[in-house]
């Protein structure tokens, strides 16, 4: 199974689908799309009709809350998938629309997400919680991918630490290949900030930052006319 996860970078607010985004999925083929960082309008009709005639049976979206600006979740499969159980942490409204649980028909729980900008306890809150929703799925087939705003391969603690003691409860963190999956629009920041965490009844095959497909840069400076300031992350699971 491939599995694609890209941050549009919509930052709360309703932005047009890019049409070179079409070729990276003409290009990969993926299975699963998992698309954080987007926000759901009327005026993305045709590309969720689009998404349907390159064989995306089931499209899933994350709560919409009237009233704030939010990010969401979108979560595409080639085969049917519901609805999961598993909801974002509470610690605030955002945390909830950036976060989606679906089940495939093959039994397989993928859950998208993007943490949130928060700080502080509300931060540690939001880990504690997401720690502990994850841990009471350690019997199942689980795939937890998107923006985690931490590196747990070069931070220590905070984000970094919590997320890493799920190695500890049946979970592994691959590393992916490649030199960042964020950078800033002139190309003088970047970070490796969008992973995937699997359980351990799952194989990991590959997993690789895409910048480029092709002619099509996904991810770079401005003046390259990117898609948007993530990588693609690309994982097949055996």
């Amino acid at each position: 199974m491939k599995i694609l996860s890209l941050n549009l970078n919509h930052r709360s607010r309703l932005r047009k689908i890019p049409d070179q985004l079409y070729d990276v999925l003409t290009g990969l083929s993926p299975d699963v799309l998992c698309f954080n960082e987007y926000v759901d309008s009327d005026s993305h009709l045709n590309f969720k009709a689009n998404l349907k005639t390159m064989r995306y049976k089931d499209i899933s979206i994350s709560a919409k809350i009237d009233g704030i600006d939010h990010n969401q979740i979108l979560i595409a499969t080639k085969t049917s998938h519901q609805l999961g159980e598993l909801k974002g942490p509470a610690v605030t409204q955002h945390a909830t629309t950036n976060f989606l649980h679906v089940i495939t028909s093959e039994g397989l729980n993928i859950i998208g997400l993007r943490v949130p900008s928060i700080k502080g306890t509300e931060l540690e809150s939001y880990w504690v919680e997401l720690v502990d929703n994850l841990n009471g799925l350690i019997r199942e087939e689980v795939v937890v991918i998107g923006d985690f705003n931490c590196n747990p391969f070069k931070d220590s603690k905070g984000p970094a630490a919590s997320m890493k003691s799920l190695e500890s409860n049946s979970y592994t963190i691959p590393r992916p290949i490649g030199d960042f999956s964020y950078i800033n629009y002139d190309g003088t920041q970047t970070s490796c900030i969008d992973h995937v965490v699997v359980s351990s009844l799952l194989n990991v095959s590959r997993c690789e930052y895409l910048e480029k497909l092709g002619e099509v840069v996904i991810a770079g400076k401005k003046d390259t006319g990117p898609i948007t300031d993530h990588c693609g992350l690309l994982v097949e699971i055996n």
